[in-house]
């Protein structure tokens, strides 16, 4: 957003739908919908330049050498996933996909998505749908989370983990990580 010059805007709808004023759906569409427009280019720098939260990618190794499925459920969009998926050697992901628009001045971005919204509902679904795909029990399903549309997903797992979360997210959640990196995620899990 802040390289298509619609950062701040994009920071406030994002940051209500977090604690849970807005809903995720029509957040999202709010959020793309300002997008229309810019190259897709701008998506394409930034999925190739994610900056890793601390420890992910000790996470991942250590979880990935005891053979466990790792998914990433975001309400964000493939592109970014489908680049960390490449990175990290991650099983699935699962996002919203940015729709694009072919013009004589390029490939831009038309403002909205296709297929199915990954919304807090499709979050908690898609754990349920990978364990049955994966033959995982359910009581042995771990769903990590930091915002209001995580919750469901939080919930519908076995352990429910708020890591660097807001508040309400920290409340429900079955286990906290507050402050370091993602690999402290370990002492819960191996």
């Amino acid at each position: 957003a802040k390289l298509a010059g619609v950062g701040e805007q994009v920071a406030n709808v994002t940051a209500q739908a977090m604690r849970g004023e807005l809903d995720f759906e029509q957040s999202l569409h709010a959020r793309v919908a300002t997008l229309k427009g810019a190259p897709v280019s701008v998506i394409e720098t930034v999925a190739n330049d994610l900056p890793l939260m601390p420890g992910l990618e000790e996470l991942v190794a250590r979880l990935k050498a005891h053979d466990w499925k790792i998914a990433i459920v975001s309400g964000g969009f493939t592109a970014m996933t489908e680049a960390l998926k490449q990175q990290l050697k991650l099983d699935v992901t699962i996002a919203n996909n940015l729709d694009v628009e072919q013009s004589e001045q390029g490939a831009t971005l038309s403002g909205t998505v296709s297929g199915k919204v990954i919304d807090a509902q499709a979050k908690a679904d898609a754990v349920v749908a990978l364990a049955k795909q994966y033959d995982i029990p359910m009581s042995q399903t771990v769903a990590m989370g930091d915002g209001a549309n995580d919750l469901i997903m939080m919930d519908v797992a076995q352990l429910g983990v708020a890591f660097h979360a807001k508040p309400l997210v920290r409340q429900k959640a079955d286990a906290s990580v507050a402050r370091g990196g993602l690999d402290q995620l370990l002492y819960f899990l191996v």
